[in-house]
């Protein structure tokens, strides 16, 4: 009976972490302001203190409680009180292009900035463009976050003591005049991540899970102009093209929507920068996406257009929303900041471009697009016009490529100025692993990690370190492994009864509950099923049942069942994933079974 607790318990925690993991993207600090999506209409407050500088964080990560934890800009690093971090104020030398931070979804205390920069800058000279990745953690001694040194070899381009650059096959990834694409998406287990980015004509994915991030990239090639094409330099008149691109992975995570681009930046035969203008061409294409493999395939042109600075995905995964250059240089009569939808399943149907909510008035002077982790598609600019500047606005009905809309003024930002918005991540269930290869050194703080049967190690525990491991089976401490003097290792031999990285607090889980928490007599088939499945538990009246998608909580079915002995339900109409059932017996007791639907 008692490994019936331990396991009801580990679902109950289970559950509490979904619950709390899909906090992560609760805050966007944009210079002194806090965006908070606690509730579904975000509210914007005024940083709490009133920093001197307008701190501006184009990525922030939030904690399991929703509480901001830290942003960043890619050069500095900034703590939940607005101050630097400690080793946080030269993370890289200019501000990132693109630029996210990750979990370690083995580690509660770690999480890993991963960043796309350029080199000084794109102008004066051919400049590379390439990857790297930090990482924060939090300990006794950096209660507020530290910035790890992770890096004591050569240094080359933003490669310091807190960077490691990413390589693709012929090591670093160093595109001359090119902007580097970044985005993240789930594995197919909903367990981990994969980092994904560019080199040259192959699409590079990285992969973060339970060991770590991987640093040799998983690498699918394309021909030459699918996806990339070399910008130019002149070295009269300095840049005259430059290769750009963005993506990102459509909500039901299988496609890769891409933007690709190389332009004329200028032409200059009068020095008239503004006057000569010339407007770039862009393409979109699609790529099919394995999530279980990080490999991308199946290359498709979609459409051209013209000057986009940034699009995204309708939450159907159906509909593509763009924006124009919003710049009214001279020449430009057309591109001023529009927004245009398409239909991915309809493609003949064009362009349609968006109304103010409520108008026949187009759209116009916007900037930028991105998702809140409520799902709703927000909208930024740059234009002093109407004030575009100072306030975020929404795309309404986003699904409807007919019905959708742009509702200006959505949230006020008290007078300060944004551009850019955080990319968003997406949530993970946070699992245990049936074996885990522990080969990441501990040179600070406290390493959790568990796995269902075996662990093990051979990493090595510095002086002050702490490192705790469980495993149902075996801890092998195999050759490399070294606990240095002063550090602290401990093995058990009790599998995941706690979530690594997700560790409740004395008292989490009220003490008389425990008796009433049962997992092994609740019977489910078939399981895993994408069909109707039958359920039932031993010798005992069903009074209620609660059906929960683990990957980001949400009740889907709460139903009152008046004492029966068996339940059908049909999983066709869910997604694919794993599934919490939780029944309440006519003994008062909970009962939990794990559904995955296929």
């Amino acid at each position: 009976m008692k490994n019936a607790k331990i396991v009801g318990l580990l679902l109950l925690l289970l559950l509490a972490t979904s619950a709390s993991a899909q906090l992560q993207d609760n805050h966007w600090i944009l210079s002194q302001t806090d965006v908070s999506f606690t509730s579904t209409t975000p509210a914007a407050n005024v940083v709490a203190g009133n920093p001197a500088t307008d701190n501006y964080g184009l990525a922030t990560i939030s904690d399991d409680a929703g509480n901001l934890l830290f942003y960043t800009d890619g050069v500095k690093v900034w703590n939940k009180n607005h101050a630097v971090m400690t080793n946080g104020n030269a993370l890289g030398y200019s501000k990132a292009i693109n630029i996210v931070i990750v979990p370690n979804p083995s580690n509660k205390y770690q999480y890993y900035i991963v960043r796309s920069e350029n080199f000084s800058c794109l102008c004066g000279g051919i400049t590379p463009s390439y990857y790297a990745y930090s990482i924060v953690e939090f300990n006794a001694a950096n209660p507020l976050g530290n910035v790890l040194t992770i890096n004591s070899g050569v240094y080359d381009y933003i490669e310091n003591a807190y960077s490691i650059l990413l390589e693709s096959t012929f090591g670093p990834i160093h595109n001359s005049l090119y902007i580097g694409p970044l985005t993240v998406a789930k594995n197919a287990s909903e367990d981990g991540y994969w980092i994904i980015g560019q080199d040259s004509n192959t699409i590079v994915s990285y992969k973060i899970d339970a060991s770590g991030l991987n640093p040799a990239p998983v690498i699918s090639t394309f021909t030459n102009a699918q996806i990339y094409s070399p910008g130019t330099y002149d070295s009269s008149y300095g840049l005259s093209g430059v290769e750009g691109i963005d993506f990102r992975i459509t909500p039901n995570n299988n496609r890769l929507i891409g933007l690709q681009y190389s332009k004329a930046d200028f032409l200059r035969p009068n020095g008239d920068r503004d006057n000569d203008y010339v407007v770039r061409v862009d393409k979109f294409y699609k790529l099919d996406f394995n999530s279980s493999t990080g490999v991308f395939n199946n290359y498709l042109f979609l459409f051209n257009d013209a000057s986009t600075t940034g699009f995204e995905i309708s939450n159907n995964s159906n509909l593509i929303y763009s924006i124009r250059f919003p710049k009214p240089y001279p020449n430009i009569t057309f591109s001023k900041g529009e927004i245009v939808v398409r239909d991915l399943n309809n493609l003949s149907a064009g362009e349609r471009t968006l109304n103010l909510s409520g108008t026949t008035t187009l759209t116009s002077m916007f900037t930028n697009l991105q998702k809140d982790r409520n799902g709703n598609l927000l909208i930024s600019s740059v234009n002093a016009s109407n004030d575009r500047n100072l306030y975020i606005h929404k795309v309404e009905n986003q699904d409807s490529y007919l019905a959708s809309s742009v509702l200006s003024n959505y949230v006020y930002m008290n007078g300060k100025k944004i551009d850019e918005m955080p990319q968003l991540v997406p949530t993970i269930a946070v699992v245990c692993p049936s074996i885990l290869l522990v080969t990441s050194n501990v040179s600070v703080g406290e390493d959790l990690r568990q796995a269902s049967s075996h662990i093990t190690a051979s990493n090595v525990i510095s002086s002050g370190a702490i490192a705790n491991y469980h495993a149902g089976s075996s801890v092998v401490l195999a050759n490399g492994f070294h606990a240095i003097s002063n550090s602290k290792f401990r093995g058990y031999i009790e599998g995941c009864i706690r979530i690594v990285g997700k560790m409740p607090a004395a008292g989490d889980i009220p003490q008389e509950k425990e008796s009433t928490l049962i997992y092994n007599d609740m019977t489910l088939f078939p399981n895993p099923s994408d069909s109707k499945v039958t359920l039932s538990v031993s010798n005992q009246l069903m009074i209620s049942i609660k059906i929960t998608k683990l990957t980001d909580a949400r009740v889907l079915v709460d139903q009152k069942l008046n004492g029966i002995n068996e339940f059908v339900y049909d999983f066709s109409v869910f997604d694919k994933g794993l599934y919490i059932i939780a029944v309440e017996t006519s003994d008062g007791k909970l009962h939990y079974g794990k559904l995955i639907r296929k």
